[in-house]
C-alpha cells in the first residue's frame, strides 16, 4: 500500500511581477494626470481672464478636455433621472397623496394623432435610467432654467374622452417626473342657493345688533324661519383657487392656511426646481389654472376643459378633441363586445356598429355604454341596438351630442338600487361618493352599497378614483351623466311607475337627504370626539334632540381612523350637508353637524374658513329652530373663533350675550362657567387683566366643583397665561403643570403639548434659558416627525427668542466650565435663531395664524436689536405693529380696530429692547449714550410715545403707567429736562393709584425718588415689565 503523507497546500505568490507593477503604476499616473488636467481645464473655463495669454489651439484643447471630464457626471445624472435635484428636500408628495391618477381605460382607442403630438411635447423631459443619457444628448429640446412649465390644454365637448386621454398620456410619461404626479378635479357640486358676496348693508359696514339674527345669516340660511322654499337643483361650480392651493399644499406635506396671496407664494416656493406632473380636470378658465402652475421648467401640467382658453396669462398648447371616427367607434365597440364567431353576416354587423358610432357622434362615453349593452345578456346585435337608439330620438334632452340615447340604453341595465343611487347623487349634488355615503343615500349597509358602486362602475356610469388620502375608495359621477339625470324624469328614464312613485318622489328623496345628513353628523361627531373637541357630560339643548344613531348599526359606519385627513377630504361635503339640512328643514341635525365641524376645526387650528362657516351655521340654525340654549352655545363658539382670530372685543361681546342667555334660562351652571371662561380669555388678551382674572377664577371654581377635568384644565391654562402677563412666573408655572397633568390623564395630547410649549416659555422668562432650550428641542423634533406644523412653529418662535449668550453661560455652569460644542454654538448663534423665527413665520402664514405671525415678527425684531441690526429691527417692529392693527379690519363684523393691545405692546417692547441695548446697566455711568446709538435711542423714544398714545386710546391703565415709566427712562438717558422726566413719573404714579396697581405705583415713586436724589444711572438699572 502506498503511504500517503500530508503536504501544505501550495500558496500563490502574492508578490507582483515587475511587468504588472509597472503597468499598474502607468495606469495610476495616467489617471492622476487626467484628473489634474481635467480640474485645471474646468477651472480655467470658469476663469476666462486667465486664458487670454494662451494660444487658440490650447484653449480649444482645454475646452474639449473639460467637456470630456464632465461626461461621467452627466451620465450619473441621467441614470439618476435627469437633472439633479436637492436630495435633502425628500419626496414631494406626502405618503399616499401622490400618483393618484385615474385608473387606466382598458379599451382606449382613437386620437392617435393627438396622442403622438402630446408625447412629442413630453419627449423634452428626461427619462430615468440609461435612456436619460440619450435625452440629455438632445440638449436643444430640454427646457431652459427660465422656461415656464409645459402646459397642455385638452379641450372638447363633454364625453369626448378628454380625461381618459390626459390620464393615459400622464401615465405614459409619469416616469419623466420623479417628484410624482397628481390628479385634481377643479369643479365641485354644491347647492345652487349659494350666497353672494354680501348685502349692501354688509358692504357699507353697518354694525349689527344682538338678536337681529337675519342680518348676520348667510343667504343660504335666511329661509330657515318662515321662508322655506324648495331648493334649486344642485349644479357644478368651479372650485376656488384658494381651496385648490390648500389641497395641493396639504398633499405635499405643507399646512396651508392664509390668504390666497400667501398660498400662491407658498406653492411657488414649494415647487421651485421640482419635477412634477399635474393633471387638472374640468378647468373653467385660465385664471383658475395659472396660480396652480409649478414654479419649475422641469414640471408639466395637463389640463382638460370644455372650452378653449382665451387671454391666458401663460403659454400653453391646445389639443382639441371632436370625437372618434366611425371606424374608431366601431373598434371600441369590438373591444368591449367582439362580434360573435357565429354571426351570419359579420360585414353587416360591422356596418351597423359604424352606424351606432355615427349616431353617438363619436363620444367615447356614449359608445362605452352601447358596448355594455351589446355585451349584456340580452343578446342584442348592433342593428337592434341602433333601432332602439333611433326610437328614443324624441327624448327632449337629445341634441347634437347624441349622449342621452346611449345613456338610456345602459341605464336600463341598472338594478333598482343602482338607478336610485344615481338619482339621489345627482339630486343632492354629490359628484364624488364613498361607500358610506352611498349606504346612507340608499338606506342599506356599506358592503351592499359597495356592490352597487361596483355595478355602476362596470356600466361606465361611475368612475373609480382609487383610494383617497385616508385610504377610503372614492367614486365620481361624470358631469354628463349628472346633467342627464337632473334633466330627465323617471318616466323618460324608463323607471317603472311603481318604483318611481315609491322611490323617486319628494318624500323618498327628502328621506335620503336626511339619512345622508345624519350619517355625516354621526361620523363628524365621532371624529370630533377623537380630537377631544366634543362636550361629553354637558347638557344638550332641545334642538339637538336624541343622539343620532341611524347610522352606526344600520349603515355600518365607523369613526374616521385619521380625523385630520377625513376633515380635509370631506370639508366641502360637510358644508354641503349643512346646506342640505337647512334646505330640507332638518334643523337639529344641521346644528349638530355644524357644531361638530367647528369643534374639529378648533381642535386642529386649521380650516379657518370652514370653521367660520360652521359657526355661522350654528347661529343661523339655532335661531331658526327657536332654541335659546343652542343659540347661546353657538355664541360661545363665535367667541372662541373671534378670540382665535384676534377679534377680542367681538369675542367678549359674544361671550357676554351667551352668559346672559344661560343665566336667564337657568341653564346648567357649567355652561355659564364656560361663558365666564370665554369672556375671561378675550378680556385677558384685550388687556383688561383685573376683570379677566375674576372671570377665569369664577369659571375655574365651578368646573373644579363639577369635576369637569378637561375644561378645568383649559381654564388653568388660561389663568397661567394671565399670571405670566402679570409677571407672576412661579404661579404660572404651577398652574401649567397642573393643566399638563390633567390633559395627559385625559389623553388630550394637543392641549398637553400646547401647555408644554408655554411651560418652556415661562422657564425662559424666569431666566432658565438652557432648560427651556432642552425642552423645546425635544418637542420640536417630535412635532416635525408627526407633521404637526403649528406646534413646531410655536416651538421655533420660543427658541428664536432665547438669549444665545445666556445659553452659553448656563451651559458652562452646568458642565463645570469648558466650551460648548460647535453644533451647540451654531444652534445658539444669532443667525440660527433668526432663521428659526423666519421659518416659524412662514409656517404660520401658510396656516393662516396671522396673530402668531405678528407675534413671531415681534420676537424676530427683538433678536435683530440684540444683533445691532437696528434698521432691520425697526422695519420688523413696524410690520408687526401694522399686522396687529389690521387683524380685525376687513375680518371682523363689528368694525373692531384690530388688536390694539398687542399693537401697543409691540411699540413698548421696541422701546424697551432698544434702550436695553444702547444703554446697558453700568454703575456711575453718565446718563447719555454713545454717538453711534443716538439714532436708535430716538427710535426708542418714538416707539414709547406711540405705545403711550395707544394705551391711552384703549383706556389701559396698567399700560399707560408702564409706558410713562419707560418714557421717563428714555428721556433721562437722552438728556431731557429733569422736570419733564419727573412729570411722566408723577403721572404714572397717579394713574397706577387710581387703577389700584400698587406694583406700578411703587415703581414710579421709587424711580422718581432716585432721580430726584441725583442718581442718573438708575435709568439703566430699573426693570420695566
Amino acid at each position: 500500500m502506498e503511504r500517503m503523507t500530508e503536504r501544505a497546500d501550495p500558496q500563490p505568490d502574492r508578490t507582483p511581477a515587475p511587468r504588472a507593477e509597472r503597468k499598474r503604476r502607468v495606469h495610476l499616473a495616467v489617471l492622476a494626470g487626467w484628473g489634474v488636467l481635467s480640474i485645471a481645464a474646468t477651472v480655467l473655463q470658469n476663469a476666462p481672464d486667465l486664458l487670454e495669454w494662451l494660444p487658440t489651439e490650447v484653449i480649444w484643447g482645454l475646452v474639449v478636455i473639460g467637456a470630456l471630464a464632465q461626461l461621467p457626471f452627466i451620465a450619473r445624472d441621467a441614470l439618476r433621472g435627469g437633472r439633479p435635484r436637492d436630495e435633502a428636500a425628500g419626496p414631494f408628495w406626502r405618503e399616499g397623496h401622490g400618483d393618484n391618477l385615474l385608473h387606466p381605460e382598458p379599451h382606449f382607442v382613437g386620437y392617435r394623432e393627438q396622442r403622438r403630438r402630446m408625447q412629442r411635447l413630453f419627449a423634452a423631459f428626461t427619462r430615468p435610467g440609461w435612456r436619460g443619457a440619450l435625452d440629455l444628448a438632445r440638449w436643444w429640446r430640454r427646457p431652459g432654467p427660465q422656461t415656464p412649465p409645459l402646459v397642455v390644454v385638452v379641450t372638447g365637448a363633454p364625453g369626448t374622452g378628454k380625461s381618459q386621454l390626459a390620464n393615459l398620456v400622464a401615465r405614459e410619461t409619469a416616469d419623466r417626473f420623479p417628484d410624482g404626479a397628481r390628479w385634481v378635479d377643479l369643479t365641485t357640486g354644491t347647492s345652487a342657493d349659494d350666497e353672494d358676496a354680501g348685502t349692501a348693508e354688509e358692504e357699507a359696514g353697518t354694525r349689527r345688533t344682538w338678536l337681529r339674527m337675519p342680518d348676520v345669516l348667510p343667504r343660504r340660511f335666511r329661509r330657515l324661519r318662515g321662508d322655506r322654499t324648495a331648493p334649486a337643483p344642485a349644479v357644478a361650480r368651479p372650485r376656488s383657487v384658494h381651496t385648490l392651493l390648500e389641497e395641493l399644499l396639504g398633499a405635499s406635506g405643507d399646512t396651508p392656511r392664509g390668504p390666497r396671496r400667501q398660498l400662491e407664494e407658498a406653492w411657488r416656493g414649494r415647487t421651485a426646481g421640482r419635477r412634477l406632473l399635474l393633471v387638472l380636470e374640468n378647468a373653467e378658465d385660465p385664471r383658475q389654472v395659472q396660480p396652480l402652475l409649478p414654479n419649475s421648467p422641469d414640471s408639466a401640467v395637463l389640463v382638460t376643459a370644455r372650452r378653449p382658453f382665451h387671454d391666458a396669462g401663460f403659454a400653453f398648447t391646445e389639443v382639441h378633441l371632436e370625437g372618434l371616427t366611425e371606424d374608431e367607434g366601431a373598434e371600441l365597440l369590438d373591444r368591449q363586445a367582439p362580434i360573435p364567431a357565429d354571426t351570419a353576416d359579420p360585414g353587416r354587423e360591422r356596418r351597423a356598429r359604424r352606424a351606432v358610432a355615427e349616431h353617438c357622434h363619436g363620444l367615447p362615453l356614449a359608445l362605452k355604454m352601447c358596448g355594455k349593452r351589446l355585451a349584456s345578456h340580452t343578446g342584442e346585435d348592433a342593428e337592434r341596438l341602433l333601432a332602439k337608439l333611433r326610437s328614443t330620438h324624441g327624448t327632449p334632452l337629445l341634441g347634437p351630442t347624441g349622449f342621452p340615447a346611449s345613456f338610456l340604453g345602459v341605464f336600463r341595465l341598472c338594478g333598482t338600487e343602482a338607478r336610485r343611487l344615481l338619482h339621489r347623487m345627482a339630486d343632492s349634488g354629490m359628484q364624488e361618493a364613498a361607500d358610506y355615503a352611498a349606504a346612507a343615500l340608499l338606506g342599506i349597509g356599506r358592503e351592499r352599497a359597495a356592490g352597487v358602486l361596483t355595478e355602476l362602475v362596470e356600466l361606465s356610469l361611475l368612475e373609480p378614483l382609487g383610494r383617497a388620502d385616508d385610504g377610503v375608495r372614492r367614486y365620481r359621477m361624470h358631469q354628463l351623466v349628472r346633467d342627464t339625470m337632473v334633466v330627465l324624469g323617471p318616466a323618460e328614464l324608463g323607471v317603472p311607475p311603481a318604483e318611481a312613485e315609491a322611490e323617486w318622489g319628494p318624500e323618498a328623496t327628502a328621506a335620503a337627504a336626511r339619512r345622508l345628513v345624519e350619517a355625516y353628523t354621526w361620523t363628524a361627531r365621532a371624529a370630533a370626539a377623537e380630537l377631544h373637541g366634543d362636550d361629553p357630560g354637558f347638557p344638550a339643548p332641545p334642538l339637538a334632540g336624541p343622539p343620532p344613531d341611524p347610522a352606526a348599526a344600520a349603515f355600518g359606519l365607523e369613526a374616521p381612523g385619521n380625523p385630520p385627513a377625513w376633515l380635509h377630504r370631506e370639508s366641502e361635503v360637510l358644508l354641503g350637508c349643512i346646506w342640505l339640512a337647512a334646505d330640507g328643514g332638518h334643523t337639529g341635525a344641521g346644528w349638530r353637524l355644524s357644531r361638530a365641524v367647528a369643534e374639529m376645526c378648533k381642535a386642529l387650528r386649521t380650516h379657518w374658513e370652514e370653521w367660520e362657516q360652521a359657526v355661522e351655521a350654528q347661529l343661523a340654525l339655532a335661531y331658526g329652530g327657536g332654541d335659546p340654549q343652542a343659540l347661546a352655545m353657538a355664541l360661545l363658539e363665535a367667541s372662541e373663533l373671534s378670540g382665535a382670530r384676534g377679534r377680542y372685543q367681538q369675542g367678549a361681546v359674544y361671550a357676554r350675550r351667551a352668559l346672559l342667555v344661560f343665566e336667564r334660562l337657568g341653564a346648567d351652571e357649567r355652561w355659564a362657567a364656560r361663558a365666564h371662561r370665554a369672556l375671561g380669555v378675550c378680556l385677558q388678551r384685550w388687556g383688561d387683566l383685573g376683570e379677566a382674572q375674576e372671570e377665569l377664577e369664577r369659571a375655574e371654581a365651578v368646573l373644579a366643583e363639577h369635576g369637569e377635568r378637561r375644561w378645568h384644565a383649559r381654564t388653568l391654562y388660561d389663568l397661567a397665561q394671565l399670571h405670566a402677563d402679570l409677571g407672576r412666573r412661579e404661579k404660572a408655572a404651577g398652574l401649567l403643570r397642573r393643566a399638563r397633568d390633567a390633559f395627559a390623564a385625559e389623553g388630550d395630547t394637543a392641549q398637553r403639548d400646547q401647555v408644554r410649549i408655554m411651560l418652556a416659555e415661562v422657564l425662559a422668562d424666569e431666566g432658565r434659558h438652557l432648560d427651556a432650550w432642552i425642552a423645546l428641542q425635544s418637542l420640536l423634533e417630535g412635532f416635525r416627525g408627526q407633521g404637526r406644523h403649528w406646534f413646531a412653529a410655536q416651538c421655533l418662535r420660543v427658541l428664536g427668542g432665547l438669549d444665545g449668550e445666556l445659553l452659553r453661560r448656563q451651559w458652562r455652569a452646568a458642565e463645570g466650565g469648558g466650551r460648548p460644542t460647535r453644533r451647540l454654538r451654531r444652534a445658539w448663534s444669532t443667525a440660527e435663531r433668526t432663521a428659526q423665527l423666519r421659518e416659524a413665520i412662514v409656517l404660520m402664514e401658510r396656516m393662516g395664524d396671522l396673530w402668531g405671525v405678528n407675534r413671531t415678527r415681534l420676537t424676530l425684531a427683538r433678536a435683530l436689536v440684540h444683533a445691532r441690526d437696528f434698521d432691520g429691527a425697526e422695519r420688523t417692529f413696524r410690520r408687526a405693529a401694522r399686522g396687529f392693527a389690521d387683524l380685525g379690519r376687513g375680518a371682523g363684523r363689528d368694525g373692531e380696530q384690530g388688536d390694539l393691545r398687542w399693537q401697543a405692546r409691540t411699540h413698548h417692547a421696541a422701546a424697551e429692547e432698544i434702550l436695553a441695548v444702547v444703554s446697558p446697566a453700568r454703575e456711575g455711568a453718565d446718563p447719555t449714550v454713545p454717538l453711534r446709538y443716538a439714532r436708535p435711542l430716538q427710535l426708542a423714544l418714538v416707539h414709547a410715545r406711540e405705545a403711550l398714545d395707544l394705551y391711552e386710546e384703549r383706556g389701559n391703565a396698567s399700560g399707560v403707567a408702564g409706558a410713562r415709566i419707560l418714557l421717563a427712562r428714555i428721556l433721562w438717558v437722552d438728556g431731557a429736562d429733569r422736570a419733564e422726566v419727573l412729570g411722566h413719573l408723577e403721572a404714572a404714579a397717579r394713574r397706577a393709584a387710581e387703577a389700584a396697581l400698587p406694583d406700578l405705583q411703587k415703581e414710579a415713586r421709587d424711580l422718581h425718588a432716585r432721580l430726584s436724589s441725583a442718581h442718573p444711572d438708575v435709568a439703566r438699572l430699573w426693570e420695566i415689565h
